[in-house]
């Protein structure tokens, strides 16, 4: 029941979220169906990983970064979830790469250790995936 809870709270905060930016940005605010369409959508990990999916919001008045981190293991089920509040980044990208470490410290702080990780800038998991693999 826990987890059913948790999973419509953070159904509830991104579509929120996505909407803030949606009006933020000076688009129109979708219909709230659209969030059903995007977690259709969600492809589990390979078992025995966990998801990790991070997003950036940027604020101009006052000027500030935000983070938010979801995992869900590979039935979907939110394991553990974050948002964070920081200094402005100088841009998407910087706040993309500032994103991913808070999610990834958040991540290995809590103890997962197998994990898929998600984010919206193609520059930025490039980078990551380049990198090497981690231990």
């Amino acid at each position: 029941m826990y987890g059913l809870v948790v999973s419509s709270l953070s159904k509830n905060v991104s579509f929120i979220w996505h909407q803030w930016n949606v009006v933020v940005y000076g688009g129109r605010i979708q219909d709230p169906t659209f969030m059903n369409k995007r977690a259709q959508e969600w492809q589990p990990p390979p078992d025995p990983s966990n998801k990790l999916h991070f997003n950036v919001a940027m604020f101009t008045n006052p000027s500030a970064t935000g983070f938010g981190v979801i995992i869900r293991n590979d039935k979907g089920e939110v394991m553990a979830a974050s948002s964070a509040r920081s200094a402005p980044a100088s841009g998407s990208e910087e706040a993309e790469v500032l994103a991913c470490c808070h999610a990834v410290e958040f991540a290995l702080g809590l103890g997962f250790r197998e994990l898929v990780i998600v984010g919206d800038s193609a520059t930025v998991m490039h980078n990551i995936t380049d990198f090497g693999t981690f231990s």
